[in-house]
């Protein structure tokens, strides 16, 4: 009986360890972004890609691509939100939504 309790401590502890980590990962990523790395570079300094949210060609004839990131806080229950922003491939800015 007592290892089950130990062992309920541990997982439980890990969870949150975990979660925190992952947060705290994913935003030290954002740390590592410079301008004009390609969609490439961004999807690796991130870890993955981020999800597509347009796809347009800009008055100039460029090709302008918006991608968003969410990290979700876990024990504040609420998620920071990202855009990048890459025109011709290119990443041009990005900021917190």
């Amino acid at each position: 009986m007592r290892y089950i309790r130990y062992f309920s401590i541990f997982f439980i502890l890990s969870v949150f360890w975990s979660c925190g980590a992952g947060l705290s990962n994913a935003k030290h990523s954002l740390n590592r972004l410079k301008l004009n790395m390609s969609k490439e570079e961004v999807k690796m300094t991130m870890g993955i890609e981020g999800q597509a949210r347009a796809l347009e060609t800009t008055s100039e004839g460029k090709t302008k691509e918006v991608w968003e990131y969410s990290f979700a806080d876990l024990l504040d229950e609420r998620a920071d939100i990202y855009r990048m922003i890459f025109i011709d491939d290119r990443l041009v800015k990005w900021e917190k939504i």
